[in-house]
Parts: C-alpha cells; structure tokens; sequence
C-alpha cells in the first residue's frame, strides 16, 4: 500500500472520529485531574492561509494558529520537547507544554514560524527527510537550516515515512538511522528527537528507536498527558485538526476527549496496548 493511499485512509478516519468527538462533546464532564498533572504536547502537520478553505483535516488555518499559540503561551510554560523531556525526568511536569509539527511542509516556515516568534515560544518539528527539496510543499534544506537557527528543535520523522510496524528489521533500522545522520549533518546539531509516522509503533519499533540514538519518542496517543514516571519513548500528543474552533481547542488541551480516546482506541486491537502504558 503506497503512502498516498495510508495517507488518504488515515485522514478519512480523523474525519469521522473528529465528527464524532464533536457530537459526544455536550456529553463530557468538565476536568481532568490527572490530566493536569502531566506535561501537554500539541501536534500539528499544516498551517494554511486564513481565507483559505479547510479540507484538509490535518490542517489549520493562521489565524485559528495564531489564537491557540497565544492562548498557550499565556497558560504554559512552553518549550521545545527536548526541554520538556529533561524537565519531566526532574519529576516537574505540571504547567509544560510543547508544540510539535509532522511532516515538513514549507508553511512551518512560512506561517507557524512568524507566529511562534511573536509570542516567544519554540516548537519541534520532526522531518521526514526524503521529502526534503522534493518540490510542492515540502521544506528546502536551507528552511531547514533557518528553522534550526531560529531556535526550533529539529526531529527525524523517518526518511520515506512508512508504518514502521510493517517493515522489516533492515528497513526500519535504515529509516531510523539515516533519518537521524542526514538531519545532524544539515543543521550542525544534536537528533535527539523521533516521532512515529502515522502514530504506529510496537515494542520492536520502540527498542530500534533506543538503539539507533534518540533520547525520546512522540506517538500520536491522545488519552492522556506525560507525566514524570512515564516511558520517555511512549510521549503522548494532543493532534489540533481543521474543525477545531478555539471551544473545541480548548475542550482538547484541557483534557475534556480522554476518556472518548480510550474508549477509541479499546475498540482496536491495534490501539489497545495504548491504554497499558
């Protein structure tokens, strides 16, 4: 199955699960204790023009981006996950928050990175490096390297972006490593972090990623926040889509959906061992 093709798939399952959620929102109690607790990371793939229209369910527009990264800097401690993983080893995780993008489209440089300035926060962004000077959207080398200079934390997301799941050792193994050496020799600086294409993993996977030289892993789980006695290579990510207004952001970050994510991801077999860690 080729990646066009997981992609099509994955984003029409965010669809329904995000009309879903939005219907089961009336429904929710208001408050999570643990939830506040533990560290928040916010994952974004695509920024997209104010007036343009959304269709995409990976995507935002600037100006709904503008308004949550100025809500998060004022209730956060915001910072690159690098920092926010140390700072949880320190058992300090209540008040943290991390912003992190997927992918490596050139709107991370051209419309998140002008906001992220403004208000002072940092960001992580993970790459998947074949994509690199691929044309279209994708980022250029030297985006890249700016992004790095201006203080964002670079991660590998792969080279051809795969579910990690169903390669062999060979490949999995080349994916995580090349990854890692193409990104440190382009920006002069440490790969410390990894995020799994698609969200997928397994113990495999998750020992791979140990052994190729990350300190950490992002995954896409949503049901809870990182908190200080939590795997390092398990980190958890709340995924911001295109119907989120700032009532349904807000409803997210506050932890409000936990309890629909567990129950979503109880339903498949594939998600289950999710809610054991």
């Amino acid at each position: 199955m080729g990646r066009d093709t997981i992609v099509s798939a994955a984003a029409r399952r965010v669809r329904w699960r995000e009309r879903i959620f939005g219907l089961a929102r009336p429904l929710l109690p208001d408050g999570n204790a643990r939830w506040n607790g533990g560290a928040l990371i916010v994952l974004y793939h695509r920024v997209v023009a104010a007036h343009k229209p959304v269709r995409d369910p990976f995507a935002v527009t600037a100006s709904a981006f503008d308004e949550q990264v100025a809500w998060l800097a004022s209730h956060f401690d915001v910072m690159t996950v690098h920092d926010l993983v140390a700072r949880i080893e320190r058992r300090d995780a209540t008040g943290l928050a991390a912003i992190t993008f997927d992918d490596g489209y050139d709107c991370t440089i051209e419309r998140a990175l002008p906001v992220l300035k403004r208000y002072g926060v940092p960001a992580t962004v993970f790459l998947d490096t074949a994509r690199l000077n691929s044309g279209g959207s994708a980022l250029r080398d030297a985006d890249v390297r700016t992004l790095a200079e201006s203080g964002i934390e670079i991660g590998s997301h792969t080279v051809t972006h795969p579910n990690l799941v169903e390669v062999d050792d060979v490949a999995l193994t080349r994916e995580l490593r090349l990854s890692r050496e193409r990104l440190t020799a382009l920006t002069g600086q440490p790969i410390d972090g990894f995020a799994h294409p698609f969200g997928r993993y397994d113990a495999r996977v998750s020992q791979a990623v140990k052994d190729a030289g990350y300190e950490y892993a992002c995954t896409c789980r949503q049901h809870r926040t990182n908190e200080p006695a939590d795997d390092p290579y398990q980190l958890t990510r709340v995924e911001i889509n295109d119907s989120d207004d700032q009532s349904r952001f807000l409803a997210k970050v506050r932890g409000r959906y936990a309890a629909l994510y567990s129950a979503w991801y109880r339903i498949n077999p594939a998600t289950r061992a999710w809610l054991n860690n």
